[in-house]
C-alpha cells in the first residue's frame, strides 16, 4: 500500500514552464486522433484525514467545472470517491485485472480499464506530491449497460445487494472530445489523464428492467 504522506507545502498554481505529468506517447496520440486542446493545472490538495487526500479540478477561470475526489491509492488499486454536484459515486480501478469499477448509491457498473484516462499507481502519487501539472481536458465516452445484471464480479462485497451491469463502448467508439451540444454525463471522474464524463446511453433501459424485476420478485 502506497502511504501519502501529508505535504508541508501548499501546491502552487500552474507553472509554465513545469512539464506536465503525462505518458507522452499516449497524450500524443489521443490528442491527435481525437483533436483533444490539453487543458493542463496543478491540482489543488485539501486534507480532510492524515491519509486521505481531496483533489479539485476547480481553477478561478472556471475554464474547469469544479470535480471534488476522495483518493485512496494503493499499489496496485486507485479507490475515488467523487464529489460532483453533491451526488457521491466511486470509481476503483483495478490494475490487477484491468477492470474499472463504478459504484453509485443505486447500482454498480464495471468496465475494462483503460489506461488512455487512468494513470498508474505510482505515477498519479508521484504527481500529486511534486505538485505536476496534470492534463484536465474534458473528454466523452458513450457506454452501454449490458442486461440483465451480472454476478460473481470483483465488486460483489462493495456492490451488494445493489445489481451490477458491464458497460461496453458503443461502436463509434468511447472517447472523445466533448461537445457544448453533448446531454448530461451520468458519471464524471478524473483519475490522472483528462477528465472523463461516462454517458449510459441506455440508463433508461437499465432502469425500466429494475423497475421490472423489482416487481416480479
Amino acid at each position: 500500500m502506497t502511504v501519502l504522506t501529508k505535504p508541508s507545502a501548499i501546491i502552487r498554481k500552474p507553472d509554465v514552464n513545469s512539464a506536465p505529468l503525462v505518458e507522452k506517447g499516449v497524450c500524443d496520440e489521443l490528442q491527435n486522433s481525437q483533436m483533444i486542446e490539453p487543458n493542463f493545472r496543478v491540482l489543488p490538495l485539501s486534507w480532510s484525514a492524515e491519509d486521505l487526500q481531496v483533489v479539485s479540478t476547480s481553477d478561478d477561470d472556471q475554464l474547469v467545472n469544479a470535480l471534488r475526489e476522495e483518493l485512496d491509492i494503493g499499489d496496485n488499486v486507485e479507490k475515488i470517491s467523487v464529489l460532483n454536484n453533491g451526488h457521491r459515486v466511486s470509481f476503483i480501478h483495478d490494475f490487477n485485472d484491468n477492470t474499472t469499477g463504478i459504484i453509485d448509491s443505486d447500482r454498480c457498473f464495471i468496465m475494462d480499464l483503460e489506461p488512455e484516462l487512468v494513470l498508474s499507481p505510482s505515477l498519479f502519487v508521484a504527481g500529486l506530491q511534486r505538485g505536476s501539472q496534470f492534463d484536465v481536458s474534458r473528454v466523452r465516452s458513450s457506454l452501454r449497460a449490458a442486461l440483465p445484471a451480472i454476478t460473481f464480479t470483483r465488486l460483489a462485497d462493495d456492490c451488494a445487494p445493489r445489481p451490477t451491469y458491464r458497460l461496453t463502448a458503443e461502436q463509434n467508439g468511447a472517447i472523445r472530445k466533448r461537445s457544448a451540444e453533448d446531454p448530461p454525463h451520468d458519471y464524471m471522474q478524473f483519475s490522472g489523464k483528462h477528465v472523463q464524463e461516462i454517458k449510459i446511453d441506455n440508463l433508461q433501459e437499465v432502469l425500466q428492467y429494475e423497475n421490472k424485476d423489482n416487481k416480479t420478485a
